[in-house]
């Protein structure tokens, strides 16, 4: 399915960022024509320019203009596309490309975010009679769930001002943001055998498009002039290589291994500080004392911390009762974590093959 969105009639610079993603084959142009980009208004443009670097904060450096073009490739024939960017030399893997031109036909956007506050404002307070508020006693409160792009959906929505109404009534009265975009690293990690902790982690700079973007959303720099990076915070982690804060769930309050919030690109892109995305690792514990030691592994055994399986899976059961009394997890969920948690220990504990 798919939905047609207006556009405005206006152009204006606009920037363009491509990476040539770690498992991309050989690849020497990109498409304009996909969410997020936008088709030059001519692509001809003699003062388009196309940069290239190898980190983000140092200085790009321009291709010459005579060396790429927008346009396709059939047959060995080139010819002019508006939506499409062409580097007969080939894009270079783990290099940034921006390329800043002229678009055309913005779609208009942001009436999306006023639809959502006039939703969550009716299933409150009503207006139309509707199916959707039959039962408007049990609908007090509105919770907002967003997870990646939908949740910084929601941060925009908040950081705009639209979680009031016209009337200045509160929209959401909370939302629950899930992975918005962000990177961190754990610290004091446990020098595991075999595991290379990241010698770096993913970065945010302050970015400065001229005064008219804070007060009007209004870019007139591109690409933006980069400040001082953020301070990112990160999660300690306990003797187990887990990390302490949060909720700790069954595995991790008994747990059989290490669990991790990173993992690495295949290849690496170091370069660029790049971890991978939404990819997290698990990292077993040894199964004996003599493994351990045999091993230099810092951390403990599992049959040290757990005598017999079904030590481990008591201790599951306690930490699963702990967090129902807290209402984190429900009570029917019980026996599948128990199930899940069996099925790793016989996992981990098989003998390894001969």
């Amino acid at each position: 399915m798919a939905l047609k969105v207006p556009s405005a009639p206006v152009n204006s610079v606009v920037r363009a960022v491509h990476i040539r993603g770690a498992a991309e084959q050989g690849t020497t142009s990109f498409s304009l024509a996909r969410p997020g980009f936008y088709c030059a208004d001519d692509p001809v443009q003699a003062d388009a320019v196309l940069t290239v670097q190898s980190h983000y904060d140092e200085a790009p450096q321009s291709v010459p203009r005579a060396q790429w073009s927008f346009s396709r490739q059939e047959g060995g024939v080139s010819t002019p596309d508006a939506c499409r960017v062409t580097l007969p030399q080939g894009f270079e893997r783990g290099k940034i490309y921006q390329v800043m031109y002229r678009g055309v036909h913005p779609p208009i956007a942001g009436l999306g975010l006023a639809a959502i506050r006039d939703f969550v404002s009716y299933l409150k307070h009503g207006g139309v009679e509707s199916v959707l508020r039959e039962h408007p006693e049990t609908l007090q409160q509105v919770i907002g769930y967003g997870y990646s792009q939908s949740a910084r959906f929601l941060r925009t929505f908040v950081y705009q001002g639209f979680n009031a109404d016209e009337r200045g009534r509160q929209a959401f009265d909370g939302l629950f943001v899930a992975s918005a975009g962000a990177g961190h690293r754990a610290v004091q990690f446990p020098p595991i055998p075999g595991v290379e902790f990241p010698p770096y982690l993913p970065r945010h700079w302050r970015m400065d498009y001229r005064p008219d973007f804070a007060t009007k959303g209004i870019i007139s720099q591109e690409p933006p002039a980069l400040g001082a990076p953020y301070t990112i915070l990160v999660p300690q982690v306990d003797a187990h290589g887990n990390e302490r804060g949060g909720i700790r769930l069954p595995h991790v309050a008994v747990p059989l291994g290490t669990f991790t919030g990173w993992n690495y690109t295949v290849p690496r892109l170091a370069n660029l500080d790049y971890l991978g995305g939404l990819v997290g690792s698990f990292l077993p514990f040894v199964r004996t004392r003599a493994n351990r030691e045999a091993s230099s592994d810092p951390r403990p055994s599992i049959a040290e911390l757990y005598s017999t399986k079904e030590v481990y899976l008591d201790r599951v059961r306690h930490a699963a009762e702990a967090l129902v009394a807290q209402r984190f997890v429900r009570r029917e969920a019980m026996e599948a974590i128990l199930e899940d948690s069996a099925r790793h220990w016989d996992f981990l504990m098989q003998p390894s093959p001969k």
